[in-house]
């Protein structure tokens, strides 16, 4: 039986969720067209299970590899740290989402 989720990611299978299809596709064709978009809610609207939504329907397109990571760790971090931090979280997100793809190569 589904319930409101009322902490974490949303489980389309176990919580209640709105569909957001107008919207994933709206910001496909943004991206396709190299276009910016920010995502901009409160607290638990449904932000990252957007984003996570997202990532989904571009990995099934041969053309895109979407790659995941948060800057939540990095709130207070000079921008030094972020810098160094953040590019090593790219590479890990990388490696991880291409042996997740079965490509081997190093990075």
């Amino acid at each position: 039986m589904r319930y409101f989720n009322t902490y974490g990611p949303v489980n389309e299978t176990e919580h209640y969720v709105v569909p957001r299809s107008e919207l994933v596709t709206a910001l496909i064709t943004q991206i396709e067209r190299g276009t910016y978009f920010t995502i901009y809610a409160p607290r638990q609207m449904g932000k990252t299970t957007l984003l996570r939504r997202l990532a989904e329907v571009l990995d099934e397109k041969p053309d895109y590899l979407p790659l995941t990571f948060t800057f939540e760790a990095f709130e207070s971090a000079p921008v030094a740290g972020f810098i160094s931090a953040f590019s090593k979280d790219i590479v890990q997100s990388l490696t991880t989402t291409l042996q997740n793809e079965g490509d081997t190569t190093k990075i």
